[in-house]
C-alpha cells in the first residue's frame, strides 16, 4: 500500500517454468494480489511499474496445482498447461484472467466459452491440441547410424505433449525428435525420455550420421545420472509429477 492506504499494482516475475508460473499464481491468490504475471526472461523494466521476482517454490506450486484441480477441474488445469506451452506472448495474462474468473464463479465458468476471460485462452488451447495431434501422424523418422531422428518445426511448444506417445510407441528404439524452432529435442530410449537443448553448430550437417549417434549417446546419459540432468530444462516443460494428469491423450 502507498501512504494513503491504497493498493499498489505489482507485477510478478517468474522464471519461465511451469512450476514458476504456479508459484506466482499461489502468491497472487494466497499472499498478495498482483496486476500481472510475466516471464522475467522477456520482461521490460519500466520506471512506472513495480515488480517483484517470485522464486519458484515446489511446495507452493504443488498447492496451487491441487487447488486448480480440486476447486475447478482437471480440464481447467490442462487448459492452463496447454496455454503455457503455446509460447503466446500474452499467455500469462490469459491464464491469470482465466483463473481469476474461475475462482470467482466456480467450476461452471469454463462453460462461458465466449467470455472475455475464457475465449482467448480456449482459442489458444484448441490450436495447441490440434497441432499436437497432427504431429502424432506427421513425425517421420530417418535412421542416422543407430538412432532414429526427426526434425520438426511446430508453431507451439508441443514436444512435452507428444513425448510420452512416441516414447511408449518406440520403446525398443533410440530416437530424437528435434524442434528446430526452439533448439530443443526429445531424447528417448526404452520408454524413458528427457528434454535436451541443441547447439546449432552440432546439427548443421543433417547427413552427418555419426554426429547424431554421438549426440544421442551424450544426451541420453543424463537419464541415468541425476546430477547431470538439466533439471531446469525439464521443469521448463512439464515436471514428472504432473505428467500422468496432464499429458495423456484421450
Amino acid at each position: 500500500m502507498d501512504r494513503e492506504g491504497n493498493e499498489i499494482d505489482v507485477h510478478y516475475l517468474y522464471d519461465d517454468t511451469f512450476d514458476g508460473l504456479l508459484t506466482a499464481c499461489y502468491n497472487h491468490y494466497y499472499k498478495k494480489t498482483c496486476s500481472g504475471i510475466f516471464s522475467k526472461v522477456s520482461y521490460q523494466v519500466s520506471l512506472v511499474e513495480i515488480y517483484e521476482e517470485i522464486e519458484t517454490n515446489l511446495v507452493d506450486s504443488d498447492i496451487m496445482y491441487r487447488t486448480i484441480k480440486n476447486e475447478l477441474s482437471l480440464d481447467v488445469l490442462k487448459n492452463v498447461l496447454h496455454c503455457f506451452l503455446s509460447d503466446n506472448i500474452n499467455k500469462e495474462k490469459y491464464i491469470l484472467d482465466y483463473l481469476n474468473l474461475g475462482f470467482k464463479m466456480g467450476k461452471a465458468f469454463n462453460n462461458y466459452h465466449t467470455h472475455d476471460a475464457v475465449l482467448p485462452l480456449l482459442q489458444i488451447v484448441k490450436k495447441v491440441k490440434m497441432e499436437s495431434h497432427r504431429f502424432l501422424g506427421y513425425v517421420r523418422f530417418t535412421l542416422l547410424g543407430s538412432v532414429l531422428y526427426c526434425g520438426i518445426h511446430p508453431s507451439f511448444n508441443i514436444l512435452p505433449i507428444i513425448a510420452d506417445h512416441f516414447s511408449d510407441r518406440f520403446k525398443s528404439e533410440a530416437f530424437i525428435i528435434h524442434d528446430k524452432n526452439r533448439n530443443t529435442a526429445i531424447v528417448s530410449k526404452e520408454g524413458k525420455w528427457v528434454m535436451a537443448t541443441f547447439d546449432k553448430n552440432i546439427y548443421q550437417d543433417i547427413k552427418g550420421q555419426d554426429i547424431y549417434e554421438e549426440l544421442w549417446k551424450t544426451y541420453f546419459k543424463t537419464i541415468g545420472i541425476e546430477s547431470r540432468k538439466n533439471l531446469k530444462l525439464q521443469q521448463s516443460f512439464v515436471p514428472l509429477k504432473y505428467r500422468n494428469d496432464l499429458l495423456e491423450f484421450n
